[in-house]
């Protein structure tokens, strides 16, 4: 009787044995087969958060260019222009010289269309607005007033700013021209980007309409939207590896630090020279 007992006993934990051994090979393919699919599902998450980043980012520039070309075909920006280029040639300036903003003259005909202005850029979330002489790229016009107005571009250390490059490519080819994010020294040396395009009258270039844009805009749209546990995070990179918006954890990979401090402040990752060479897809760490 015991034997018997002893052997049913041993058999149902045998039993008992095999159904755990089984129960736990099931529990073990169903993890794996949940975080596979919790992989794929987290992978097209991000990657349509990417996306969805990508089409902003690009609405975004597609309107303001579309401000800007409108902008610069209205007529009063087209009278400000002709009245600003007769006074300088009344003016009789030089190539070389600044332009003489505090004028009594370019003050009364500035102080006439800045409402005009300064409400546009009111609407429109720009940093500044200005208008340039199309030889010698002098800001005759300035909303915001910063250091740059009176400036001329082709003849001063901001030759080789962001807003002299915009001048210049716009005067060549007659389109909304951009310049890459720069510091940019009248704007107390902090990151700026511009778009210029040429005012015309009658086919004939009369001045450049410039927008300084406020770069918090492209942050806004680059830092929204996280994922569930917040470790994700996108961002801009230029080609030299420098911060063209802000990381969201990271604050010597901010705009502003990665230009101050290029060497602690690049972003130069095996992924991001994937992208740089114009390839796509997921890469784990």
């Amino acid at each position: 009787m015991f034997n018997n007992t002893s052997v049913k006993v041993k058999l149902l934990i045998v039993s008992a044995f095999f159904v755990t051994i089984s129960s736990l090979i099931m529990a073990v393919e169903a993890y794996f087969y949940i975080k596979d699919l919790s992989l794929k599902y987290e992978f097209h998450s991000i990657q349509n958060n990417l996306e969805n980043k990508k089409n902003r980012m690009q609405t975004y520039f597609n309107t303001k260019k579309l401000e800007l070309d409108t902008m610069s075909k209205s007529l009063l920006v087209k009278n400000f222009a002709i009245d600003l280029e007769e006074t300088e040639d009344e003016l009789k300036l030089s190539d070389k010289d600044k332009y003489p903003y505090e004028n009594k003259d370019v003050v009364a005909i500035a102080d006439y269309y800045h409402p005009y202005l300064s409400k546009i850029l009111k609407n429109n979330a720009y940093y500044d607005i200005l208008i340039l002489n199309p030889k010698n790229g002098r800001v005759m016009y300035s909303v915001t007033k910063e250091a740059d107005l009176g400036e001329n571009l082709k003849h001063s250390s901001l030759s080789n700013s962001g807003l002299a490059k915009a001048w210049e490519q716009a005067v060549q080819s007659n389109e909304v021209s951009f310049s890459d994010l720069s510091p940019y020294a009248p704007s107390h040396g902090d990151p700026a980007l511009f778009l210029a395009q040429t005012i015309l009258n009658d086919d004939v270039v009369i001045g450049v309409l410039a927008i300084h844009l406020d770069i918090s805009k492209i942050n806004d749209i680059m830092l929204s939207g996280h994922s569930l546990d917040d470790t994700e995070s996108a961002y801009l990179v230029g080609n030299d590896y420098l911060m063209r918006s802000d990381h969201k954890r990271v604050k010597s990979h901010s705009i502003k630090a990665s230009f101050t401090n290029p060497n602690s402040g690049t972003m130069q990752t095996k992924a991001i020279e994937y992208a740089l060479n114009k390839k796509q897809g997921f890469m784990l760490n």
